[in-house]
């Protein structure tokens, strides 16, 4: 009897977590290509330059969801000048790409970004999904921005 009741109870939490398990939200890191994909679309497709120079961009991936990813894209435009490399326009924020399943990997449709000023934080807590807002609410000064940063830097040298 002790033991249908243990077995039955092993049973139970096997079952829970499953359902917990498969109900979680994505939060894997893209590979390598797709990570390479949301680089270009980021390099190309979201900011203007002011200098007529290139963006090199960076990301971290807080979720996938669905069709989405929910990240931080970092994005500055280097561009030349008297043989040196300068900064030009650049901008860090949350985003959220739509994307859409390819054999080649991830094809990114178009994104979303929160508004500024007043309106950021309405649109984080409108558009991200809440267990992500308060991680994008802290990343601006972490380390992790810092990282960010440095990786766009080094994609420039080959500039």
């Amino acid at each position: 009897m002790k033991n249908t009741l243990t077995t039955g109870r092993l049973l139970v939490l096997i079952c829970i977590s499953f359902i917990f398990g498969s109900c979680q939200q994505t939060t894997s890191v893209p590979d390598k290509k797709n990570t390479d994909n949301i680089e270009k679309y980021l390099d190309t497709k979201v900011m203007e330059t002011a200098y007529n120079g290139k963006v090199f961009s960076s990301h971290k991936v807080f979720m996938e969801q669905d069709n989405k990813i929910y990240l931080w894209a970092y994005m500055q435009e280097y561009y030349k000048r008297d043989g040196k490399t300068l900064f030009g326009s650049g901008w860090s924020v949350p985003l959220i790409l739509t994307i859409e399943n390819s054999p080649e990997g991830i094809i990114v449709k178009s994104h979303t970004a929160p508004r500024d000023g007043e309106l950021y934080s309405s649109d984080i807590n409108d558009l991200f999904p809440e267990k992500i807002r308060q991680e994008i609410f802290d990343f601006p000064g972490t380390q992790e921005m810092r990282k960010l940063e440095d990786i766009s830097i080094k994609r420039s040298e080959k500039f």
